[in-house]
C-alpha cells in the first residue's frame, strides 16, 4: 500500500507538533531559509520567524559545525546550550540540503529529558550495587559468627 503525499505530510505534521524537534535549511550564505517544529519553543521562537536570519549571528557557537556542513560534510553530533539559564542536551544532524546547492537541511532533537532520566538511572544502579553489596556483607557476617559471645 503506498501512502498518498497527503498521508505523508499529516504524519510529518504530526511528528512536528509533537515531538521536541526542529527541522531547518540554511542558504550557502547562512540564512535560516526555513524552521519548524515544536522545539523552537527551547528557543523562544515560533515557525519560521527565524526565516532571513543569519544563524552565525543568531547562535554564534555554531560557527565551525555549520561551516563545515556547509562545505558538503554530513554531521551527526550531540551538544549542550544553555538557553534561558538552563543547559539543554540536543541531538543534531546536518546534511547537504538536496534542493540548494550548497545548503544545509538539519534536525535538533532536544534529548535533555532523556539524558536526565539515563542519569537517574545510573545514580539507582549504583544505590542498587551499594545497597546489595551491603546485604552480601551482612550474610558474611552471619554465617561466620560474628556477633560478640559473651
Amino acid at each position: 500500500m503506498q501512502e498518498s503525499i497527503e498521508e505523508k505530510i499529516y504524519l510529518f505534521q504530526m511528528l512536528l507538533d509533537n515531538v521536541p524537534v526542529v527541522i531547518f535549511r540554511i542558504n550557502k550564505e547562512g540564512i535560516f531559509t526555513r524552521s519548524v517544529g515544536l522545539g523552537l519553543k527551547l528557543f523562544g521562537v515560533k515557525d519560521n520567524e527565524s526565516v532571513g536570519k543569519n544563524i552565525f549571528e543568531l547562535y554564534p557557537a555554531v560557527g565551525t559545525r555549520m561551516r563545515r556542513a556547509l562545505a558538503g560534510e554530513s554531521l551527526k553530533f550531540i551538544t549542550d546550550m544553555e538557553i534561558k539559564g538552563r543547559v539543554i542536551l540536543l541531538d543534531v544532524t546536518l546534511r547537504p540540503d538536496p534542493f540548494d546547492l550548497g545548503g544545509v537541511i538539519g534536525s535538533i532533537l532536544d534529548i535533555t529529558q532523556q539524558n536526565d532520566v539515563e542519569q537517574e538511572l545510573r545514580k539507582a544502579k549504583i544505590k542498587l550495587g551499594q545497597t546489595v553489596e551491603l546485604l552480601n556483607t551482612g550474610e558474611e557476617i552471619s554465617k561466620t559468627g560474628g556477633g560478640s559471645t559473651i
